[in-house]
């Protein structure tokens, strides 16, 4: 790569929704930079506040029991805050992702269930479209409801964990806070909620 186009600023891809289908298609084996590969975030300028990289695959409790009894201890482990995570390699990568393929599809963690699509505060249901799913096919929007509800899931998960951080004073408003944005997404993707599906990950500088 040359210098000129090294310095160019990365086009990021948008999010398109014609006759009620998405441009994302999954690749699934065929995907040259797999969702089980190092995650660096959505953009520059976030950092966990807990101190925690965005390379970890964070297990909910549900997680944690399905893949225990499933047979997958070993692909595990427990931190020293006392919560579950996937096993990484040292280049960031899920130990279950072996010869290009996620080898526990069928019970995977719910935070890889729901990516490339994640709840942000500020506009809701977003797409992480470095994913080279986006651009690479069409769709239909119903039939990403498990994706959806996945991101649901955690978007309650973090709610959960920050609410069991706190004070007791801070822990009795936040229910309240907690129903707002979850309620909205408790819909099909029906026009409201295809609006917030438009919204990408700012532009990296």
């Amino acid at each position: 790569m040359n210098e000129s186009s090294s310095n160019q600023p990365t086009i990021l891809k948008k999010v398109e929704i014609v006759n009620g289908e998405i441009n994302f298609a999954c690749l699934r084996e065929n995907c040259p930079t797999s969702c089980c590969g190092p995650f660096g975030g959505v953009q520059r300028g976030i950092d966990s506040v807990e101190g925690r990289e965005f390379s970890e695959i964070v297990l909910t409790d549900e997680d944690t029991n399905r893949l225990l009894s499933s047979g997958c201890a070993h692909l595990i482990e427990r931190t020293g805050e006392g919560y579950y995570r996937m096993r990484l390699h040292e280049d960031g990568s899920c130990v279950a992702f072996i010869n290009g393929r996620c080898s526990i599809h069928a019970v995977k963690p719910t935070l890889c269930r729901a990516f490339p699509f994640y709840v942000d505060m500020f506009v809701g249901l977003c797409g992480v479209t470095d994913c080279p799913g986006f651009g690479s096919g069409w769709t239909k929007v119903e039939d990403l409801q498990e994706e959806v509800k996945a991101a649901k899931k955690m978007y309650s998960f973090w709610l959960d964990r920050m609410s069991l951080s706190r004070g007791s004073k801070d822990e009795e408003q936040l229910p309240a806070v907690r129903q707002s944005p979850a309620g909205k997404l408790d819909r099909t993707l029906t026009q409201d909620t295809v609006e917030l599906v438009k919204i990408t990950p700012r532009d990296r500088k």
